[in-house]
């Protein structure tokens, strides 16, 4: 802050406008300085009050012009330090004044005489001079040696606008309304002669000039005149129909009154709305919305739902005459149509105020996603009848931005609360019994009951408003369906208004006595939840203490041991500071009790109390433990078992906290010291000497992170299952994407010759992705040729292939003895090499799956599952010639494609099902013969059509009936933490011990299609695998929730309120 007594005004930059919270006001002024050079970017005014430290009883007052920046950093020069000081000796405003800082206020002249309280004193020549303040001596003027380059000085003037506008000003009065005299006789004679009937009616007599001005009885007169006037209107049948002729009929006819229809006859109010033109544009839709007169609000829900269609126009970006989006055309047409039924509405003029009994005051307010709305009723208990009536109402479109449910009706209770302000002088002419405002929403009436500090500034600023307005007792909450103002929050069509008897006069319970409504919650009975979106997150620095120095050392420690023979050596330390004898002996048991006892008084006096407030722990959360010091110093659990004859420290464990460094360290060392036990059987040996609070839980986590029980029984998380692959949908001829697997070994004999040599054969199955269709073939070797030739036979049968999947070799690592042939064929790289250059000249691709992912191909191992369950009931110990084992696969291959895809029809007239073989001869292949239709009299064409026909049947059975059966996931469902590159894993070997599983390092991940890893690449200590995620148990997960719980600070460091300090060494 700096003194100045040029400027004309004070001025206060912005950012401290901002750090004190204020919000600048419009300013009309204009700021200039010399050279008539004038400052732009003026954020407004403040109004703010200074009060020095020193001097708290004196307040000065000023309005201060918000800038972006008054000046650079001052002092601008360097001050001589013996000058600095011999200005020590004085209490100066800035003890700091040699040091260059920012300027954020300036004290102008209107206060500047104000502040300074005495004449300048001289300290040295050629040195600023010390003025005294109410703030302090002022250090200010010229320094020795200095040659300032920068000044400022500001002017204020009011702008041209304001000083015109003093022309006018200046010469005008006060404007008061202008009566004549003979209105103000007219005015006093309507005071003294009007009275009410008892139909409500009001009843005046004429104001005549003259007083004795003799009118008679004219009735007599008019009537006789009006009958001849019908008579002569009689003789033209062709005006007769357009007149009324009826007198009585006369007084049926409304009134315009203020905009709106009144009819006397029924003492109402009513509407009459021209039926705006059908045009389908933005501005006709707002014009005809800005003709519906309604002052109160009584039409609220019908012009609301105007409004929507007109937003929904905005957003639709339509210009202004353009023709609006057919949807919205629709709905605006409708609401046109039905805009005549608003005729219908009638609302009473007489309110029988002045016959009521009780008088109270209700408010209803709601929101929905389209809008908010709220509403007044006046509820009147009269002799035999309770009446409500609807007083005003208002409703207002949601903004396009999106904004929450609960915000939404925290606005409608704010429109509520202007509506309430706005009707007071009316209220303050009654005499109002009770008021109750309703809402059904419970979060606001916990909001209004919150206090403001604690909620955001959009929630707060508009709470401290809705509390001035409405008190908060008042406030109740109500159930939806009774809220009248739900269906103006959401809009009306024109024709349900009249007969909407929830708008017009509140729910029906309103009718009975306030002591028989339903028992509704109020204000101060709701509380919001502290994870509440709209209040402030409290910093945890707000509540907390930095952890003392001896604290922070026992969280550098991983082992307990090492922490107590740690703390001995200190206190050996110490000893010798005060004794100067040294100690070079062994630690010992004594010394390691005595350093266990000091750390477990000094955890305790930070979590729990010292002897000085031992009362007031034993009144806190664990005073049913019976709490008490020993002769140590150590707080202990009293308990019940006094009179037992356990030893001391069973009968009285010492008390512990659950998350505190220290009981962790404890716990891991029971844990490790007896041979890592269950978390039952190690709560029960730790509580003969200890009792931790919340002891369960606090084991069983430590216990759940001990990496070595981790490993003992580690269990793989496998991802979601995947989504089928579109092989698996491919609408096209059977075996176009193929799977393939092998089977066996099986025996052969080269013939039937006595002693005929024996050798082994395999089975090479393949199957269609999509109908699941089988073709197996007997291969006779396991060399690549063998292979080939068995690819080549199937091809030759079934047609060429896109596409060939298959496991990849080293899948069979680790499965019988008899699969180690076919292991060793498929491993041979050599021969998969010859396998790829061979399907290559075909056109076929060939993938392999990862390795050791059996489930990436459940089609063909399904279907190797099957085929040998077949195989081992048919064929016996004995040999076969390999015609005899082709013709054993080839009916099994028959038996396998007659299997049904989906379920049998519980329909007993069905007996067709949808078999493979339906797509490869149209039925299934061990079905009975048919009847040859052959002589049929048909032509050709007409017997295409009909095979082209059965076959078409069978895709589409296939789409309805099978495809849905693939449609749940029969495992793997919860999603799991993913695999992520750099985690720790262990590899799963179903060959060796689970503690000897190898430990490996994810270097890639292979997600899938939905982003879902299922295949990572990992390093062990030897070399590298692609294994899939079902095969590793990560260990990333163990370890970071060591490391947080290692690094996280104790509860002493979170506030005790039984403060004490930690007990000397």
């Amino acid at each position: 802050m700096v003194l100045d007594s040029g400027s004309q005004h004070s001025f206060v930059t912005n950012k401290c406008v901002q750090k004190l919270g204020f919000k600048p006001k419009p300013c009309s002024k204009t700021v200039s300085g010399i050279g008539q050079t004038f400052l732009h970017g003026l954020k407004g005014t403040i109004s703010c009050i200074i009060r020095p430290l020193n001097h708290r009883s004196v307040q000065l007052s000023t309005e201060a012009i918000a800038v972006s920046s008054i000046t650079n950093e001052l002092p601008h020069s360097t001050i001589h330090s013996d000058f600095v000081n011999r200005c020590d000796s004085y209490h100066l405003a800035d003890p700091n004044f040699w040091k260059p800082g920012p300027v954020e206020f300036l004290l102008g002249a209107d206060l500047y005489y104000d502040v300074v309280n005495g004449a300048p004193l001289t300290i040295e020549d050629g040195q600023p001079k010390l003025t005294p303040t109410i703030f302090g001596h002022d250090v200010a003027g010229r320094a020795h040696g200095s040659n300032n380059s920068v000044s400022t000085s500001l002017f204020v003037e009011s702008d041209l606008p304001t000083i015109i506008n003093k022309f006018w000003e200046v010469e005008s009065v006060q404007e008061r309304p202008l009566t004549s005299e003979e209105g103000r006789k007219c005015e006093q004679h309507f005071a003294e002669t009007h009275y009410r009937l008892p139909t409500g009616r009001y009843v005046v007599s004429l104001p005549l000039k003259t007083p004795d001005l003799d009118l008679s009885e004219s009735r007599h007169q008019a009537l006789t005149r009006f009958i001849n006037l019908e008579n002569k209107l009689l003789l033209s049948p062709c005006v007769t129909q357009d007149v009324p002729y009826d007198l009585d009929s006369e007084l049926d006819n409304s009134v315009k009154i203020l905009g709106l229809q009144y009819c006397p006859k029924q003492d109402a109010f009513m509407y009459h709305i021209d039926t705006p033109p059908k045009t389908l544009t933005k501005r006709a839709i707002l014009s005809a919305i800005s003709k519906i007169y309604d002052p109160l609000g009584y039409l609220a829900p019908v012009v609301f739902e105007a409004k929507t269609i007109l937003q929904e126009a905005w957003l639709a970006k339509c210009d202004w005459d353009q023709q609006i989006p057919p949807t919205l055309a629709e709905s605006w047409e409708s609401f046109v149509d039905e805009l005549h039924n608003l005729s219908q509405v009638r609302v009473p003029r007489w309110l029988r105020i002045s016959e009521a009994k009780n008088i109270h005051v209700l408010g209803f307010c709601d929101a929905s996603t389209k809008g908010y709305a709220a509403a007044v009723y006046l509820r009147l208990q009269l002799n035999q009848d309770v009446q409500c009536f609807l007083i005003k109402a208002k409703t207002k479109l949601a903004p396009t931005k999106p904004t929450t449910i609960p915000r939404l009706e925290l606005n409608g209770a704010l429109l509520l609360a202007k509506i309430v302000t706005s009707i007071q002088p009316f209220l303050k002419k009654i005499v109002v019994n009770e008021f109750h405002w309703f809402t059904d929403s419970t979060i606001v009436l916990g909001w209004l009951k919150t206090d403001p500090t604690l909620l955001k500034a959009y929630v707060a600023h508009r709470v401290v408003t809705i509390n001035e307005a409405i008190q908060l007792s008042d406030w109740q909450h109500i159930r939806t369906e009774d809220n009248p103002v739900d269906c103006a929050s959401r809009g009306l069509n024109p024709s349900e208004l009249a007969s909407h008897d929830l708008w017009w006069a509140g729910p029906q319970w309103l009718k009975l006595n306030s002591s028989e409504w339903p028992t509704l919650a109020g204000a101060s009975s709701i509380e919001v939840p502290q994870d509440d979106p709209e209040m402030k997150k409290l910093r945890q620095s707000l509540l907390t203490r930095d952890a003392p120095l001896f604290m922070k050392m026992i969280e550098r420690f991983s082992s307990y041991y090492r922490l107590l023979r740690s703390c001995a050596i200190l206190r050996r330390f110490i000893s010798w500071l005060t004794t100067k004898q040294e100690n070079k002996k062994p630690i010992s048991v004594s010394e390691l009790q005595q350093s266990q006892t000091l750390i477990i008084i000094f955890v305790q006096s930070l979590h729990f109390s010292s002897d000085k407030s031992m009362e007031k722990l034993r009144t806190s959360k664990i005073g049913r433990l019976d709490p008490f010091l020993d002769p140590h110093g150590v707080v202990r659990v009293g308990g019940r078992l006094k009179n037992s004859h356990l030893s001391y420290q069973q009968k009285y464990p010492i008390l512990l906290p659950g998350n505190c460094h220290f009981t962790r360290l404890l716990i891991d060392h029971y844990h490790e010291a007896y041979l890592h036990l269950s978390p039952s059987l190690l709560q029960n040996l730790i509580q003969n000497q200890f009792w931790i609070l919340s002891a369960r839980n606090t084991i069983k986590q430590r216990v759940h992170r001990c990496l070595k029980c981790f490993k003992s029984n580690p269990k793989p998380q496998p991802p979601v299952m995947g989504n089928l692959p579109a092989s698996r949908f491919a609408e096209t001829k059977p075996f176009i994407n193929v799977g393939v697997d092998y089977g066996g070994p099986f025996l052969i004999r080269a013939s039937l010759r006595r002693n005929a040599g024996v050798s082994k054969a395999y089975l090479s199955l393949f199957v269609c992705m999509s109908t699941k269709a089988l073709h197996l073939e007997l291969v006779s070797s396991g060399t690549t040729e063998a292979f080939m030739a068995a690819l080549d036979r199937f091809i030759a049968r079934r047609g060429k292939p896109a596409h060939i999947y298959s496991d990849n070799g080293r899948n069979f690592v680790g499965a019988s003895r008899e699969l180690k042939e076919t292991v060793a064929w498929l491993n041979d790289e050599q021969k998969q090499r010859k396998i790829h250059q061979h399907l290559a000249i075909q056109e076929i691709d060939w993938s392999f799956n990862p390795p050791l992912t059996p489930h990436f191909g459940g089609l063909w191992e399904a279907g190797i599952k099957s085929a040998k369950a077949i195989l081992k009931k048919a064929i016996s110990p004995t040999p076969f010639t390999f015609e005899e084992l082709s013709t054993i696969f080839a009916r099994t291959e028959a038996i396998l494609n007659s299997r049904p895809l989906c379920p049998l029809y519980s329909d007993p007239d069905s007996m067709d099902v949808l078999t493979p073989g339906h797509f490869l001869i149209g039925g299934p292949l061990i079905a009975s013969p048919e009847v040859d239709l052959l002589d049929c009299r048909e032509n050709a064409l007409s017997r295409w059509q009909l095979v082209k026909q059965r076959v078409q049947h069978c895709w589409k059975r296939w789409r309805n009936e099978y495809l849905s059966t693939l449609q749940q996931r029969v495992k793997w469902l919860k999603p799991t933490r993913s695999v992520a590159v750099g985690d720790l894993v262990l590899l799963r070997d179903v060959n060796t011990p689970v503690s000897q599983w190898p430990t490996a390092r994810v270097l890639e991940v292979h997600p899938g299609n939905d982003g879902i890893v299922r295949v990572v690449t990992v390093k062990t200590a030897s070399s590298k695998y692609k294994r899939s995620v079902a095969n590793v148990v990560s260990l990333d997960p163990i370890l970071d929730s060591s490391s947080e719980q290692s690094s996280a600070a104790p509860d002493g460091c979170s506030g005790s309120p039984l403060d004490s300090s930690a007990p000397e060494s």
